[in-house]
């Protein structure tokens, strides 16, 4: 209990730094379009500033077993998205998660694929707002939220859902084991999907292989490989 209400009160501590730090500099000059200026200074700018307010996010979390770090960077991907729309809101969470990337542990993958898709989503709701309300229309403190809240249910689903896929489950089903938020049944599943992947895996290169012997000295192409690998056989004829 003590370590969840620590938890909760540093990620709203840095949550109202940020908060309060975009509010001051979205009153600056420098955040503010002037006429003759040029657009792309403008978005150059909002980059480093939402980039570093992302990548600052995850070094004023919490860092928990298994390398999982309880952070607030998905407000700076978001946030970035609602200002400059999708093009921004992706450049900073393809900045960002990449950042994630170097600083390991099992959600390190599934952080930075949802940072990315959450910078991306805050600029889809841009787009939509300028197309119903006009330019320069922000979004409500319910609707940022309500995305907010659905981007970090989806960014969760993502930690479970590699947890199983057979390319990353050997190592983030294992890294949930040393956290304890897997139990047997987890590992069991993970297990029989990944020794069924190799199965289907083997049968398919087998098949692969057999058609390039069949194929050989002929033009080459994908869609003849897998017509012939994987396409259905006519029967043999016997003759009567």
């Amino acid at each position: 209990m003590r370590l969840l209400l620590s938890l909760l009160l540093t990620l709203v501590e840095a949550m109202s730094f940020f908060m309060a730090l975009f509010y001051v500099l979205s009153r600056t000059k420098a955040f503010q379009v002037r006429e003759g200026e040029a657009a792309w200074r403008l978005w150059l700018l909002r980059y480093v500033f939402f980039t570093g307010i992302t990548i600052t996010g995850s070094y004023l979390g919490i860092q928990l077993p298994g390398g999982v770090i309880a952070n607030t960077r998905a407000v700076g991907a978001i946030v970035a998205g609602f200002v400059g729309g999708p093009w921004l809101g992706l450049a900073v969470g393809i900045s960002a998660g990449a950042h994630r990337m170097t600083l390991g542990g099992f959600t390190a993958l599934a952080g930075a694929v949802a940072t990315t898709m959450e910078g991306l989503v805050g600029g889809l709701v841009h787009r939509e707002l300028e197309r119903r309300f006009g330019p320069g229309r922000l979004p409500g403190w319910q609707l940022a939220g309500g995305v907010t809240f659905v981007c970090e249910i989806v960014h969760m689903g993502w930690v479970v859902a590699l947890s199983y896929f057979p390319f990353t489950s050997p190592y983030v089903m294992l890294s949930r084991v040393i956290a304890g938020e897997a139990g047997v049944l987890d590992v069991a599943i993970a297990a029989a999907i990944l020794a069924a992947t190799i199965v289907v895996a083997l049968w398919a290169a087998g098949r692969v292989y057999s058609a390039g012997v069949l194929m050989y000295g002929q033009t080459p192409s994908i869609r003849r490989l897998v017509v012939t690998a994987f396409g259905r056989r006519s029967p043999r004829r016997t003759a009567a």
